[in-house]
């Protein structure tokens, strides 16, 4: 009974090792069925019953009446001169006979279903914010007159990205869609599109990533005038803001035992709760576009930059894209560089080579976003291009997407 017992606890191990590791993707799924028979396998065995079919051995003694045994049972065929009563010649075959046999083993389980499943909860602990992608268009309005107002008027229009990505690294397998509630708050500083918070149903049962999003388009209606002997920069700004968050939760099944002897119904009998709990996690991704955010400042011009009185006076428009401010535009160690050195090396980084040859080698341009401030303290490193092209006119300005995270 013992090497039953050994034997049943060795494949319900098995069991549950090789079918816990059923994985798609990265994740994990864990098969429920077997990780009860797993913890079942760990409690008091009880008598359960069943029909067996065991081998007996029926033997047949024959004498001069033909017959004359079978087994215990005497024969009644009356003896003759031929053969002696029950000579001894005996004859034996083996037949199959149903018995009924109570046995004691470990309870396996009959059905499970999920009676609870907790709200996933994100580890805010845990979060971390990624590089934002910037779209920045910047106007810069350049007025040589020493008497009239230079107006400028543009609308800016801008198009970026809202997404929300899920993937479970650790789930449960299930016949039914298992399927649990995560709510996100937008922390302080990140992108509105998504509005303040929002609800997701995330499916226990399935590993693969699922994703939704959609395109943001927004305008900016800008509006200046530029007082005279002025050069004034302005920018709007757009920032594709994304996080990536840890989230956790768990289910509690339970369910009915095999027939037995016992009298034991339900798992629950035998497995405290927290044996009938499995955690589940996961991963939350989530991109969101700001609203556009503007600034600007002015100073006052040389009298190189207006030699030629008005006909120096200009307005141009800058249009580029940062896809990762932690990369930047231009890198720091390209300072140093000449405007087609940085254009070779940061062309990959903007949306088209004549964006960036609108604002490479004209003095006061843009030339560089530089990272957040670790810590966050609402502020960011900008440069210009001085008046030799080189991008090493640099300076810690404010930046709204900067600020602290709450």
């Amino acid at each position: 009974m013992k090497l039953m017992q050994s034997i049943l606890l060795i494949l319900a191990s098995i069991s549950f090792s090789s079918v816990s590791a059923q994985s798609q993707d990265a994740g994990i799924l864990t098969d429920v069925e077997g990780y009860l028979n797993f913890e079942l396998g760990r409690t008091p065995e009880i008598r359960k019953q069943r029909t067996i079919q065991v081998d007996e051995t029926v033997c047949m003694e024959f004498g001069r009446g033909g017959v004359c045994s079978v087994g215990t049972i005497q024969s009644i065929m009356p003896a003759s001169d031929a053969l002696p009563m029950c000579a001894g010649n005996e004859r034996c075959v083996t037949v199959k006979v149903d018995r009924v046999d109570i046995y004691t083993a470990p309870p396996s389980v009959a059905n499970w279903q999920v009676i609870e499943i907790s709200e996933l909860i994100l580890d805010e602990e845990r979060m971390v914010r990624l590089p934002d992608n910037l779209y920045v268009k910047t106007v810069k309005g350049k007025n040589c007159s020493t008497v009239s107002d230079l107006p400028i008027g543009q609308t800016l229009k801008f198009s970026s990205t809202e997404r929300v990505s899920h993937s479970v690294s650790r789930g449960v397998t299930s016949s039914a869609t298992i399927t649990a509630r995560l709510t996100f708050k937008s922390p302080e500083g990140f992108g509105g599109s998504l509005g303040g918070s929002f609800t997701r149903g995330i499916s226990l049962t399935n590993t693969e990533a699922h994703t939704t999003g959609r395109t943001i388009s927004q305008s900016f209606d800008f509006r200046v005038r530029v007082a005279p002997r002025k050069l004034l920069t302005a920018r709007a700004i757009v920032a594709e803001t994304s996080l990536v968050i840890p989230f956790s939760g768990t289910i509690l099944v339970d369910g009915n035992v095999d027939a037995n002897l016992d009298g034991v119904g339900k798992i629950s009998e035998l497995l405290s709760p927290s044996a009938r709990t499995l955690a589940v996690e996961g991963e939350l991704s989530v991109t969101a576009s700001t609203d556009v955010n503007t600034e600007q400042n002015d100073r006052d011009l040389t009298d190189r930059e207006c030699a030629n009185g008005d006909v120096d006076s200009s307005v141009v428009f800058e249009d580029f894209v940062l896809e990762d401010s932690e990369n930047s535009i231009l890198l720091s160690g390209l300072r140093q560089q000449g405007a087609a050195e940085v254009l070779a090396a940061e062309r990959r980084n903007m949306r088209s080579a004549t964006d960036l040859m609108h604002i490479l080698g004209a003095s006061g341009g843009l030339c560089y976003i530089g990272a957040c401030n670790r810590p966050l303290d609402g502020y960011r490193e900008y440069c210009y291009f001085d008046d030799d092209g080189f991008c090493t006119d640099c300076g810690e300005e404010p930046d709204i997407q900067c600020e602290p995270i709450e």
